[in-house]
């Protein structure tokens, strides 16, 4: 070992530089701490080499900024040469996606971005300047903090805030069994706002919207009444019933907040 040191020192004193080949492990004995330090590590250039304490906190090697929008295109360094299951990536955004996403790392070939599994992306779940987290899977990326929450079977997406049942219960109800099966997908009767606003929003797909009442959360003045919207036709309609009627041909909708 002390030869070792004294050869070092040596191409110091000289103002050479050279990689020296250790081919045991090394161990470090000092009582103190700071002497058990490998120190002046340079920032990794290779998928082989060590990586500094700086180099780990800026997170330098696993983020970069991508282009594209609906496709990512991004270059890491050092370049990765295979998508690994359980990869992990940080990716700076620069634009808004509008579709499904993509990305392609390094060139390594063009793959999915994925939320909750197996959702696609919606629009807007990418969005410039979002720091995005994208872990592989082993066929995609997926996407661990899309902006928007996927919405639960029967529901349609309405805006980045609230989503809505795709059609109604398909049955007569009381305002309180409408209430309750809203509870029971863990949404809401839909206040009269978020109701119009899904019912005029034209490509959403919606059915029955405007063919029967349908209770909603909206408060009346009258004594033990609650709204109900829908019918006639237009998405303009709007009265109060009584919620103690017994039988009222009123169906139920519910808004689910994202």
């Amino acid at each position: 070992m002390k030869q070792w040191f004294t050869i070092v020192l040596c191409m110091c004193t000289l103002g050479l530089v050279a990689q020296v080949d250790i081919d045991h492990a090394l161990q470090f004995k000092s009582a103190t701490d700071s002497l058990n330090q490998l120190e002046q590590v340079g920032a990794p250039s290779a998928l082989d080499h060590a990586i500094n304490v700086l180099t780990y906190q800026n997170g330098t090697v696993v983020h970069a900024t991508a282009t594209g929008n609906d496709t990512l295109i991004v270059n890491f360094t050092p370049a990765p040469t295979a998508y690994a299951e359980g990869m992990k990536l940080f990716v700076s955004s620069t634009g808004n996606n509008s579709l499904a996403g993509h990305i392609n790392v390094n060139g390594l070939g063009l793959v999915g971005i994925y939320k909750h599994a197996t959702d696609t992306l919606d629009s807007l779940d990418i969005r410039a300047g979002k720091l995005l987290t994208i872990v592989y899977d082993g066929a995609n990326f997926q996407l661990q903090n899309p902006a928007t929450k996927a919405c639960p079977n029967g529901f349609t997406s309405v805006n980045d805030d609230y989503c809505i049942n795709t059609d109604d219960n398909g049955s007569v109800v009381t305002f309180w069994e409408a209430a309750a099966w809203c509870a029971d997908q863990n949404a809401k009767l839909c206040s009269w706002g978020q109701w119009y606003y899904a019912c005029q929003k034209s490509g959403l797909g919606l059915v029955n919207m405007t063919n029967n009442w349908e209770w909603i959360d909206a408060g009346q003045n009258h004594t033990d009444a609650a709204a109900m919207a829908g019918a006639g036709g237009n998405c303009q309609q709007e009265q109060s019933l009584s919620i103690l009627s017994i039988g009222s041909n009123v169906f139920a909708r519910c808004c689910y907040q994202k």
